[in-house]
């Protein structure tokens, strides 16, 4: 036997180990980088629900405050049609 087969034999446990644990290492890298990756489009979805959620707010706040600009119009007519009745 030959000190390559002796090293051989001596080393290739150790180096099936190691593969093994590298094997290991590559998959917890990946999965690693898939969650990556999920957080990343998740943060990226909550953020323009967010935006979109500020924008509906803000239409709202609008619409509410031309609504009432609107009721205060009218009310001002009716209250100027009431005093034009009273006085004719």
């Amino acid at each position: 036997m030959g000190v390559d087969k002796i090293r051989d034999l001596l080393f290739a446990i150790r180096c099936r180990t190691n593969d093994r644990r590298f094997s290991i290492a590559e998959a917890v890298l990946q999965r690693f980088k898939d969650t990556e990756s999920e957080t990343a489009r998740n943060l990226s979805a909550y953020i323009q629900m967010r935006r979109a959620g500020r924008i509906a707010a803000s239409q709202l706040r609008e619409e509410k405050d031309l609504r009432a600009d609107g009721d205060k119009e009218i009310e001002r007519s009716l209250r100027e049609q009431n005093q034009s009745l009273e006085s004719g």
